[in-house]
């Protein structure tokens, strides 16, 4: 028995008690004083725990703020990745495929671009793709006939139809756009996707644009919003100036003064300054080797 038992032995003696209750008393108390021992040091396992999963998960230290707005998100221009910069499109030119949008509507209309996908349809880039090793405009038109059940509940004249359909074949994510001066075009700036990182880039591209007034002419197109741009490997319907312009590896504000030299305008920075940039596009027409796609409503491909 150790001496603090003994000493509870005696103690409960001296009060009175025989050698017998003494002993049963003290072991009980031993008993009470372990149990009680055990759920405090599992309540502060608990209590620790918990703290170590808040700090981790929701940050939540002894700073404490009367803000409601705790969330930080880290500005674009520090987001680090793959970019690459690609041609998007030019104003006030009739592409191969017969239609072409006016110069003065694109400031009103080009950052529909944004977070809209790069797509490639070949097998290269995208596994077990129907398309095989085809280069081309995904588009729900081409299974409508032959194999409806891929397209099964969407309709080629919703746009959001057309979203949901282009993306299996997601590269990469467009984050900016801006104004060649220099090149004379609209060019945009796309993160690629972490499993596309080891692939080498198509040279050519293909904007898809979906026409929100079917009244207006195919040729001179003031209402429309971005589908996709897509990767090719020849035949833009744009042209030689529907090309790659090249890759970097950094956060998305250094890639941007990388593709965007000082002959460029940003329209995040211009804030859509709309005649001052309409004023800069091109009214030439440029001839392309491009074969038409017909067939084609409310959705425009190049």
């Amino acid at each position: 028995m150790s001496s603090a038992s003994s000493e509870c032995v005696k103690k409960e003696i001296n009060a009175g008690k025989k050698q017998d209750q003494a002993v049963a008393i003290c072991i009980s108390k031993q008993k009470e004083s372990l149990q009680r021992y055990t759920r405090e040091a599992k309540l502060s396992q608990v209590r620790l725990a918990s703290y170590s999963f808040r700090n981790k998960v929701a940050q939540k230290t002894r700073v404490l703020t009367a803000s409601l707005d705790t969330e930080f998100v880290a500005p674009p221009e520090l987001e680090k990745g793959q970019y690459d910069s690609y041609f998007l499109i030019a104003g006030d030119e009739i592409n191969g495929n017969e239609w072409g949008v006016t110069g003065e509507s694109i400031p009103k209309n080009i950052e529909t671009a944004i977070d809209r996908p790069f797509v490639i349809s070949s097998n290269e880039f995208i596994e077990n793709s129907p398309y095989g090793d085809k280069y081309m405009h995904p588009n729900i038109l081409h299974f409508l006939k032959k194999m409806p059940e891929m397209v099964e509940g969407l309709d080629p004249d919703i746009f959001e139809d057309n979203l949901t359909f282009q993306e299996p074949y997601t590269v990469s994510i467009m984050k900016r756009v801006f104004f060649d001066t220099e090149k004379n075009s609209w060019r945009t700036i796309m993160k690629r996707n972490k499993e596309f990182a080891n692939h080498q880039m198509p040279p050519f591209c293909s904007i898809s644009i979906f026409q929100d007034d079917m009244l207006e002419p195919e040729g001179q197109i003031t209402k429309w919003r971005v589908i996709n741009l897509t990767g090719l490997k020849d035949r833009p319907a744009f042209g030689n100036q529907a090309t790659y312009d090249g890759t970097c590896n950094n956060t998305l504000g250094k890639c941007t003064k990388s593709f965007a030299t000082d002959k460029s305008l940003l329209t995040t920075d211009i804030k859509f300054a709309q005649e001052k940039i309409a004023a800069l596009l091109t009214t030439d027409i440029t001839e392309t080797q491009a074969v038409p796609i017909y067939g084609m409503r409310k959705k425009k491909q190049s």
